[in-house]
């Protein structure tokens, strides 16, 4: 292997290395993935950079559903607007519904994010039953 290949895989070893401190993650065969924070503080610029390495991971059928598990996490500066837009631009480009759980503490503990209202009028409750904002 040359220099450059050693310098890829050393550079791909240490984002691994830096994904696997910070999140824990689970997958099953038919489409289904956990996500949880492994951090007691996350900012939504590290979110966009951990959603940007799983989008580049994930084939155009996998995942059909992604669960992240924000319980124990405290989302830096409470921008819960940067996160959900985030997590609507992920559902949007992989094509999966996002299940969103955190404290039942927020006023909000648990959330899908759709890829569109078609989808949301097929799978979800009546859309007066979810919270406003």
């Amino acid at each position: 292997m040359d220099e450059k290949g050693i310098g890829d895989m050393e550079s791909a070893l240490a984002e691994t290395r830096y994904m696997l401190k910070r999140w824990q993650l689970s997958a099953s065969a038919t489409g289904y993935i956990w996500i949880k924070p492994t951090v007691d503080r996350l900012s939504p610029e590290e979110l966009a950079g951990f959603l940007a390495l799983l989008r580049r991971a994930c084939e155009s059928q996998q995942p059909r559903m992604i669960m992240f598990d924000f319980h124990e996490v405290q989302i830096v500066g409470h921008q819960w607007t940067t996160v959900e837009s985030l997590l609507l631009d992920l559902a949007r480009s992989m094509h999966a519904r996002c299940r969103v759980v955190s404290s039942p503490q927020r006023p909000v503990s648990a959330f899908f994010v759709y890829q569109d209202a078609a989808e949301f009028g097929a799978a979800g409750p009546p859309q007066s039953a979810i919270p406003a904002a």
